[in-house]
Order: structure tokens, then C-alpha cells, then sequence
């Protein structure tokens, strides 16, 4: 029988980094014995985790394809028992090992019953179950969330998100995680690592999942890859959330949104960085809410280690905005010129992205608090602020 290594993350844990990684290293990996699982998704196993969410569970995997019952769910996960079964039965001999990797095993898998679907799924076909899991201090793991909550359509306020930061969130909660999966298979089973560079194998984090399966995979293995950013910095945050405002992720048809999609994913690109305005006050709050969950886990998982995450209060960047993020927000605004209607919040939201752009295009911050004033005719510093435009051009 063979071995099973399953990374379920966690989420904004270079997840998608490793899953580049072993895609771009597929036929090394299966020359060597390694098999990495092809019917849960080409890069993301998603469809496996999803495949063990309970029957009333729905989330945008199953929306985003029109899965929208328990009749079409159990459906979906028929087909995907039987194309799990014949892969496994199909491998050969010489493959030793199988690879599955999903940051959302951390995210969807919310009880002890739906891993237990997944362990069900897998049964009888390893000898051997290894759980690998990456961790990352809650405040820095909060502030990256909030930038892909905004590339997949929100539009909640940063300081209304951290407030959903709590023990209590199971998200955040590595404790009532891994004891979840610990349960199910056992702690001797769970690889914990923390995502921290000087905590990683050659403070490197590709190198550091090769060794967490076995250290040779960093002798025949290209961990060469093109950087994929998958964060916004806090300008782009600014105008994704004045796209999130404007177009919803489905459409009045309950498709996806394309208008939105094309238009966050140019922001995405032209504005990548790091999204981080959390003050001194709630980083401490949110350290100490989670302080002895964490330290249980450090007893547990590591040895002689008392906090998991050393105290290292965040230093918060400035931005500028060059001209390839004027372009990309000039094609962005010639999209939302489109919309009839401009809410009050939306005007807020477009007079601040027009006063970060003056020093940097004039015309373009014209453009913007235009759209504001649409929204807010009466705003008395967005109406002196088209006056200054004005006589400014």
C-alpha cells in the first residue's frame, strides 16, 4: 500500500506557491514515485475538500457551478468518489506515494464529521497518512485574508473584518483546527509548520515542504517559479472595494460576474503588495485574545517552545502609485462609467481614491471625483476638490 501526504494549508500560507511548485515538478515527482493527485483539480485539489463539506454546506465552489441543492451536491460527489477510486487503482507499482494539496481542508472542513468523509474517502488505500499544515500569526493571517476577501468581492471595512479576528472564529483558530484532524486521525499524523521565513528549512518555504516529505524531493525537484502575488496592496484594496460596491460577484442571473472579475483582476496585477493598517492597539488585542490556544498548540506540536509566535508588532508601508497603476485605474474607470447609479458609500469611496491620485495625474483624480460627485453632489470637499481640478487643468 502506499503513502498519502495531504497538505490542507492553512489559507495565505504560500499555498498556491506549493501547489505551482508540485504542478511544475509533476513528472519529476512521478519519476521518483510520487504521485500527485489529478481528479480533485489540476493545481488545487478543491474538489476534494468540497466532495467532504456537509450536505447543507454551499460555498462559491458549488455556486460559481450552479450546485445549488443536496440533490446536485450528492450528485457531484458520486462522479467524484468513482474518478477518485479508478486513480487510485489505476496507479502503478512503482508510485509509492500520493500527494494532495488543498488550503481549503483548513477553510471548508469545518467539523470533525466532514473529515471524517474525507478519511472514509481514502480508506484502503494507504498504509500511511501524513497531514502536513502550515500556520501563521493570526493578525499577519487576518491582514492577507482581507486582500483576497476583496479580489473575491467584498467590501467590508478593514476595521469591521479584524473585529471577526476572535477565538471564537474557527478560521483562526489553529487549536480547534488541529484538534479537529487530530481526532479524526491522530497528533502523531499532523506535520505542523509555521509560515516565517527564519522558521523554514533554508528559510525557504518550497524547500521547507520538500523535506516535510521527504528531503530528497530538493535533489531532482525545480523550485524556479514565477512569482504569483496573490495580495493588493492598500491603493488596490481602495479601488477593489469601490468595484466590490458596484458590480456583486454573481450577476442577476447567478453567474459569475465577468464585468467585476476582469476588472479586480487588472487591479489585482497593477497594484500587488502587502495590505497592512492594522494599529499597534489591535494587533496587541488580537495576540492576546489567541495567546494560550496558541500556546497549547506550541505544547503540543513543539518542543521546548512556550508562545507559537514570537511578539513582533507590524510596520505599515507607504505607497506610492506609479503610472502603470494610473493606466491600469483609467481602464478601470472607463468600465464603472457604465454603472447608472452611485450610492453615497460608493462616492466615499472614489473622492478618497481621487485625493491619493492628484499628486500623481490630475486629470485621472478629476475623473474619479467626478464619479463621486455623481454620488455625493452636495459633498462639500469633493465639490471644492473639482473646483481645485478644475482650475488646476
Amino acid at each position: 500500500m502506499k503513502k498519502l501526504f495531504l497538505h490542507i494549508g492553512t489559507e495565505k500560507t504560500g499555498t498556491t506557491s506549493i501547489q505551482h511548485f508540485l504542478h511544475k515538478n509533476k513528472k519529476a515527482l512521478f519519476d521518483n514515485g510520487y504521485h500527485l493527485l489529478e481528479c480533485g483539480g489540476e493545481k488545487n485539489h478543491r474538489a476534494i475538500p468540497s466532495c467532504c463539506m456537509l450536505d447543507d454546506d454551499f460555498d462559491d465552489f458549488f455556486l460559481d457551478r450552479g450546485i445549488d441543492s443536496v440533490e446536485k451536491k450528492q450528485q457531484f460527489r458520486r462522479k467524484l468518489h468513482k474518478s477518485f477510486n479508478e486513480e487510485m487503482k489505476g496507479l502503478s507499482d512503482s508510485v509509492h506515494s500520493v500527494i494532495i494539496t488543498s488550503e481549503h481542508f483548513h477553510s471548508r472542513l469545518k467539523s470533525t464529521e466532514a473529515i471524517e468523509r474525507f478519511k472514509l474517502l481514502v480508506a484502503g488505500y494507504f498504509s500511511e497518512i501524513k497531514v502536513i499544515c502550515y500556520i501563521r500569526e493570526q493578525s499577519t493571517l487576518a491582514s492577507s485574508l482581507y486582500s483576497t476577501g476583496v479580489i473575491s468581492g467584498s467590501n467590508i471595512a478593514f476595521s469591521s473584518f479584524l473585529e471577526k479576528c476572535v477565538p471564537t472564529n474557527r478560521y483562526y483558530n489553529y487549536h480547534a483546527l488541529l484538534t479537529r484532524w487530530s481526532d479524526v486521525f491522530s497528533p502523531e499524523q499532523l506535520d505542523v509548520r509555521i509560515f516565517s521565513r527564519n522558521e523554514l528549512y533554508n528559510d525557504d518555504l518550497l524547500d521547507d515542504f520538500c523535506v516535510a516529505i521527504n528531503e530528497n524531493l530538493l535533489m531532482f525537484t525545480d523550485k524556479d517559479l514565477i512569482k504569483e502575488n496573490e495580495s493588493m496592496s492598500n491603493t488596490g484594496v481602495m479601488i477593489g472595494r469601490a468595484i466590490n460596491a458596484l458590480f456583486g460577484r454573481y450577476d442577476k442571473d447567478g453567474l459569475v460576474n465577468k464585468s467585476r472579475k476582469k476588472a479586480i483582476k487588472l487591479v489585482a496585477k497593477t497594484f500587488p503588495g502587502r495590505t497592512n493598517n492594522i494599529a499597534s492597539d489591535e494587533y496587541k488585542r488580537i495576540y492576546e485574545d489567541f495567546r494560550v490556544l496558541n500556546q497549547e498548540v506550541a505544547r503540543k506540536y513543539f518542543k521546548n517552545r512556550d508562545d507559537l509566535f514570537p511578539w513582533k508588532p507590524l510596520s505599515i508601508s507607504e505607497e506610492g502609485v506609479d503610472e502603470g497603476q494610473v493606466k491600469a485605474l483609467t481602464d478601470v474607470i472607463r468600465d464603472l462609467k457604465s454603472v447608472s447609479r452611485i450610492s453615497d458609500e460608493h462616492a466615499v469611496l472614489f473622492r478618497d481614491a481621487a485625493i491619493l491620485l492628484e499628486g500623481v495625474d490630475i486629470k485621472k483624480a478629476y475623473e474619479l471625483m467626478k464619479l463621486a460627485h455623481a454620488g455625493r453632489p452636495e459633498g462639500p470637499v469633493i465639490k471644492r476638490k473639482i473646483k481645485e481640478y478644475e482650475d488646476r487643468l
